[in-house]
């Protein structure tokens, strides 16, 4: 038997459906449920959430076998990290300036190949 699986993004009407999909998982994983109709909806009207681009259910043989969405809630901005990027990398050249800084005071020079230890 030649099965078909669709990918496209939930409707309305399918919210119950959805919810049983997430408890059943639930319960495999977790042992009980940990969701209800009610969080479903909530997150399916948070303001910005669009159901057609922020969740995605995928059809097996017109049955529901997996769904996922995004949250706007726990989104990263693009600027944020970026500068949280910046950061970092700023903290590693001061650490290996400090590095470089103190194997020169110990041995007066920065040529590596003629220390014959290095520590501090």
């Amino acid at each position: 038997m030649h099965v078909v699986e669709t990918m496209r993004a939930p409707r309305q009407d399918e919210a119950q459906a959805v919810t049983d999909l997430v408890v059943a998982c639930d319960v495999h994983e977790l042992g009980a449920p940990d969701f209800e109709l009610d969080d479903l909806l909530t997150d399916w009207n948070m303001p910005g959430f669009d159901l057609a681009l922020d969740a995605v259910v995928v059809e097996d043989d017109r049955r529901l076998v997996a769904y996922a969405a995004f949250n706007h809630a726990f989104e990263i901005e693009g600027m944020n990290f970026a500068l949280f990027v910046i950061v970092l990398a700023a903290a590693e050249a001061a650490v290996a300036l400090a590095i470089v800084l103190n194997f020169y005071n110990n041995h007066m020079t920065v040529d590596v190949d003629t220390a014959e230890e290095l520590k501090g």
